[in-house]
């Protein structure tokens, strides 16, 4: 009885060592930061807003580090805008007052100043909303809905958060 390793060539082998390679490979990435590992990189330090629309898509995506005295916009699905407006943003504080942060330049993506660092501007916020505003018009509150709207998270304190969790 002859011994055949043609089996070893056939495509489910190649497929497991190719899953097998690719999760050694990208695991590392998938992991919590640890603190305690020594040469770990710090946590990221920003904050960060995932707006989405009324149906429900994520729309806009805000950033800003902590300490940077401008907030990135992204966003992810272009909305017509009538001629004579613009989107404004603003942030939200717990107790659901809107703040205007500035007007969103037209384009897939955009930087907004801030007159202070991120860290004290966004200090009381939890939300972002976008208002539908005409041009020249700065109201002090939100004329309109909500086009778009999402929490605002501050990504160091979910950092030390879920390092707490792992090193239980």
């Amino acid at each position: 009885m002859a011994i055949s390793f043609r089996h070893l060539t056939l495509p489910v082998p190649a497929g497991a060592l190719a899953a097998g390679l690719a999760f050694g490979l990208l695991a590392p990435l998938c992991l919590p930061w640890r603190p305690d590992v020594a040469g770990s990189p710090p946590p990221v330090d920003s904050y960060v807003g995932v707006l989405t629309g009324p149906e429900g898509r994520v729309g806009l995506v805000v950033s800003a580090r902590r300490q940077a005295r401008a907030l990135d916009v992204a966003q992810t699905v272009p909305l017509g805008l009538p001629a004579g407006h613009s989107l404004a943003l603003w942030q939200v504080d717990g107790a659901g007052v809107a703040r205007p942060l500035g007007r969103l330049a037209s384009g897939p993506t955009a930087r907004l100043a801030l007159p202070a660092p991120a860290e004290e501007v966004l200090a009381t916020a939890i939300g972002f909303g976008v208002t539908l505003e005409r041009d020249g018009h700065a109201p002090a509150s939100p004329s309109r809905p909500f086009v778009y709207q999402g929490r605002c998270g501050n990504l160091r304190q979910i950092e030390t958060a879920s390092a707490r969790l792992a090193l239980r």
